[in-house]
């Protein structure tokens, strides 16, 4: 019977892990990147302009690969801080941190019309009440 048991938690263990929390995978794939981000700026004297993990590390490029079903981007970098996002369906993560270091992190659904984020070409029915030209 305890054989049983075991083999029963042990099967809900392994299956529990392929449910993990798209927000909490985007948000954590952000705190990596700026953790990755900053190290690069300490040791090129400079925030990398693109996050590339095809391209060799240098100046201008950090070779980051983020955890599978995530996307990640840089969005600016410069002397006054940083921005990324994170993709991680139904998920955006916004990471903006600023010349103080101080990090202001955010998600929405992808769905939300406050991501200003595009949601692979989806259109807006037009209005009734819009003329046509």
């Amino acid at each position: 019977m305890t054989r049983l048991r075991i083999c029963v938690l042990a099967v809900l263990t392994i299956a529990s892990g392929g449910c993990a929390n798209p927000r909490e995978e985007a948000r954590d794939e952000l705190r990596g990147l700026r953790l990755a981000v900053e190290q690069h700026a300490r040791d090129y004297g400079r925030y990398p302009k693109t996050v590339d993990a095809g391209r060799p590390a240098s100046a201008t490029n950090l070779p980051h690969r983020p955890r599978r079903g995530v996307t990640v981007e840089l969005v600016h970098a410069g002397a006054d801080g940083f921005q990324a996002l994170a993709r991680r369906r139904p998920w955006v993560c916004s990471m903006n941190v600023d010349a103080r270091h101080v990090e202001r992190l955010k998600c929405a659904p992808l769905t939300s019309p406050a991501t200003n984020v595009p949601t692979g070409g989806a259109r807006r029915a037009p209005s009734p009440l819009e003329t046509r030209p």
